[in-house]
């Protein structure tokens, strides 16, 4: 895949705080673009705003700027990089004025939907309170609650086996691992739209409550933020966060030891989340390096596929 050098850079860049970020006064002004309905839902309409490369840790930063471009491309470019349709396809396939070139063909991601309900009301605010999960597709809870039913739902590649057969791309006979795990979930207690405004600043993690999850991925915790973006869909505000994982340590004379102080990335975790009614609901789609190698492109498109709706919005459809 031929990826731009300077994604890589990008990443490694120092970052000076910037007071017009609408996200965070440490993270750099965003870039603002606009896009149409996604494949999956026609009815949506998406203003997003995207956050550059930020969050690494210092040591890490000014490591990797001292690092020529071969060096950077060896380190992240393995991991973080994207398919070729995140790069130019556009302009292959598309015409100035949005008309399709001639004798080109899309062939739209068939996918199914899987959809769990939460209980409605104001929530539990008691300290230390779990958060409600479905984990892949489990259901989440039995009941409304005192506020009703609120749908969470998002949507699987039709090529993917179900999470009990270890989510297996079974497209051209590969039959290989696409994800580990994919959880969404609610908040116990009460949440703002603020929280998340300040995702960059806290951690993005830690913002979503990640650590009220059961059984969450305590690493997690300590990702790094590599970018985020914010997009509004039927008039609820999604907020997106790109995470990588770094082992603590290598073993020496591994590949993977780089004799740098740090490890790379082995694992990217993919969150979004949405305060819908005063409740913040999630959605974690956790992979390793080879499944992000393998299949980003397919996992960014299941994380933005996160939808919430209340049921005075199940009423009216």
């Amino acid at each position: 895949t031929a990826v731009s050098l300077a994604a890589a850079v990008t990443l490694a860049a120092s970052f000076s705080p910037s007071p017009s970020s609408p996200l965070s006064p440490n993270v750099p002004a965003l870039a603002s673009t606009s896009s149409g309905p996604s494949e999956s839902d026609t009815t949506a309409t998406a203003s997003a705003t995207t956050v550059p490369f930020a969050g690494a840790s210092a040591s890490r930063r000014s490591a990797l700027q001292r690092m020529g471009g071969a060096t950077l491309a060896s380190i992240f470019l393995p991991v973080m990089t994207a398919n070729a349709d995140d790069g130019d396809l556009t302009s292959q396939l598309f015409n100035a004025d949005g008309s399709l070139k001639e004798g080109q063909v899309v062939e739209v991601a068939k996918s199914r939907t899987v959809a769990t309900t939460f209980p409605g009301g104001s929530g539990d605010a008691t300290p230390g309170k779990r958060a409600l999960v479905s984990v892949d597709g489990a259901a989440a809870a039995a009941s409304a609650g005192e506020g009703g039913a609120v749908k969470v739902s998002y949507e699987l590649p039709e090529k993917w086996s179900d999470a009990s057969q270890g989510y297996l791309d079974r497209s051209e006979g590969v039959n290989a691992k696409s994800a580990d795990r994919i959880t969404v979930f609610q908040l116990a207690g009460p949440a703002e739209v603020k929280t998340l405004d300040r995702a960059s600043t806290v951690g993005a993690a830690r913002a979503l409550g990640i650590e009220t999850l059961p059984d969450y991925n305590p690493s997690v915790l300590k990702a790094d933020l590599i970018s985020g973006r914010r997009s509004t869909r039927d008039g609820t505000t999604y907020y997106e966060f790109d995470l990588a994982v770094a082992p603590a340590s290598c073993a020496s004379g591994s590949k993977e030891d780089l004799g740098l102080g740090f490890c790379p990335y082995d694992s990217i975790a993919l969150l979004s989340a949405a305060v819908v009614d005063g409740r913040m609901y999630g959605i974690m789609v956790e992979c390793d390096r080879d499944e992000w190698k393998k299949g980003n492109a397919d996992l960014k498109r299941v994380r933005s596929s996160f939808r919430v709706e209340s049921e005075l919005e199940l009423l009216e459809k």
